[in-house]
């Protein structure tokens, strides 16, 4: 704009000059015109260089405001990634340099800043796996856009990430945007996730088998209960026929008989017999009573796991 103002200024000097020259040769109403004509190139030129210099200033305007837009979503992006945990590395490929990182990745990583600055990238993590450098330190663009590995912090201590590769480009230059995430937080939640679902599974085979073993249990508790059931009447016809043979005895008939019916008595134990199997029935009775509380209780226990 300056070099244009001083070439019109030169350029109206010159013009002067010649009319100065020219006065005594030319007639006054020739030099009438030619003063018109001059006042008229000079309006135009000023009026060509005012359009000029406004079209100037919007463009430098618009070019502020593109650079102010560019800047403050950079700022907005740098800050999301940071928000949701994300370090970001942006490497050029060339020489496998990071040009720029966030501070999640000082956090990730354990490296100051000036570690990150226009350093290799493979030189960086030269110290660390080498599954680690290549995952880190990708050397195109064209492999795996999503991957998971196993990260190192500087401390030893290591972590599980997954890595994300974005296409960039840097004054006209190809670059890669390398995104990793901490993933130990997913990984926990999916290890519970999967102990969860196997207890899921150990509960309804649990609550299967508890239900098969509850209905045959009822049948045999009630058999039970008819067994004690009818041993105490059966042992009240023993009794009175105990009492038929003694008096068959006393009295002296049947004695062939009475005697073969001792025998098997005696063969049998009947005595202890009588005596114990009501024992039996109740030992029976609280085994099978033992067992379908254990069922109640495995149900109840399940209850949370199987959700109903």
């Amino acid at each position: 704009m300056v070099a244009a103002l001083t070439l019109g200024t030169a350029l109206v000097l010159g013009v002067v000059r010649y009319v100065g020259k020219k006065t005594l040769l030319v007639p006054h109403e020739r030099l009438q015109v030619m003063r018109d004509e001059l006042e008229k190139e000079v309006e135009k030129r000023t009026a060509d260089l005012k359009m000029r210099t406004v079209q100037l200033s919007i463009e430098i305007r618009e070019r502020r405001e593109a650079e102010l837009e560019a800047r403050e979503t950079g700022q907005l992006v740098s800050a999301l990634l940071e928000g949701i945990g994300a370090a970001f590395l942006i490497i050029n490929p060339d020489n496998n340099k990071i040009v720029r990182s966030n501070a999640v990745v000082h956090k990730m990583f354990g490296l100051a800043p000036w570690q990150l600055s226009e350093q290799s990238c493979l030189d960086l993590f030269s110290g660390f796996p080498d599954s680690m450098t290549a995952f880190s330190c990708p050397e195109t663009i064209n492999v795996e856009t999503y991957t998971e590995g196993i990260a190192k912090h500087v401390d030893g201590h290591t972590f599980p990430v997954s890595r994300y590769l974005v296409p960039m480009e840097i004054q006209g230059q190809a670059h890669i945007g390398v995104i990793v995430f901490d993933v130990t937080e997913r990984k926990n939640l999916e290890r519970r996730l999967n102990v969860a679902q196997k207890l899921e599974s150990v509960g309804e085979l649990a609550s299967g088998i508890a239900h098969e073993i509850n209905t045959p249990i009822q049948y045999v508790g009630d058999s039970v209960r008819f067994v004690q059931e009818a041993t105490s009447d059966i042992v009240e016809i023993l009794k009175a026929e105990a009492e038929l043979i003694k008096g068959c005895k006393d009295a002296g008939e049947f004695q062939e008989l009475i005697e073969r019916i001792e025998e098997l008595a005696e063969d049998a134990d009947l005595e202890f017999v009588i005596d114990e199997i009501p024992n039996a029935c109740t030992r029976a009775l609280e085994g099978t009573e033992r067992v379908a509380s254990i069922v109640r209780a495995m149900k109840i226990l399940l209850t949370p796991v199987l959700g109903r």
